[in-house]
């Protein structure tokens, strides 16, 4: 019934109408729309989490932020794969942060869709040394507003069975880096219109 109640409503455009038309009263009706809201949220989880072939298998995942001007618009870049192959991409524009803030901020929301994918197992690879060894404890956090952004990449961190992050060379973190760009570059041509 409830796929039937969206058509006809639809059909009818009224509330009132489709109502009548099923023999439920207003309240009823937004209760099957309710029903039918959480039905599509949980398809949505589900299929979120069928993206991946195998949830087991370790997600490899490039990262890269970008300010112009340190700081400036910034952008981050993500590249997610498993099983050598490409599965999500991200070029985001995150506003006006410093360098480091971007490379902090595409570790994050890195983590973030780890998680929401399911996964259990995150490499990642950055060409920030300084985050990386951040992360690892091996340098020192000193400036407040990235000591806020490593304890969240902590916090994120804790929540997987097996993390690791490597510091990789600039020309191998390319395609991360041409999304970090481009998030900024669009976002420039937006404000330029």
């Amino acid at each position: 019934m409830n796929l039937n109640l969206l058509k006809k409503f639809c059909e009818f455009k009224s509330v009132e109408k489709t109502a009548d038309y099923f023999g439920i009263s207003i309240d009823d009706f937004f209760g099957k729309i309710k029903q039918i809201c959480e039905e599509l949220e949980k398809c949505n989880y589900l299929a979120k989490k069928n993206q991946l072939s195998n949830l087991d298998t370790t997600l490899t995942v490039f990262i890269d932020g970008a300010s112009s001007n340190n700081p400036g618009s910034a952008g981050i870049g993500i590249v997610f794969m498993q099983n050598g192959e490409i599965i999500k991409t991200v070029s985001e524009y995150i506003g006006e942060k410093t360098n480091n803030e971007a490379e902090y901020t595409a570790l994050i929301r890195a983590l973030e869709i780890g998680l929401d994918l399911g996964v259990k197992s995150i490499e990642v690879f950055s060409d920030s040394e300084l985050i990386v060894k951040q992360v690892l404890g091996k340098y020192a956090v000193k400036q407040d507003h990235l000591k806020r952004l490593n304890q969240k990449v902590l916090s994120l961190i804790d929540k997987f069975e097996h993390f690791e992050i490597k510091h990789i060379s600039r020309n191998l973190n390319s395609q991360a880096d041409k999304l970090a760009k481009s998030a900024i570059e669009h976002s420039d041509k937006q404000a330029h219109k």
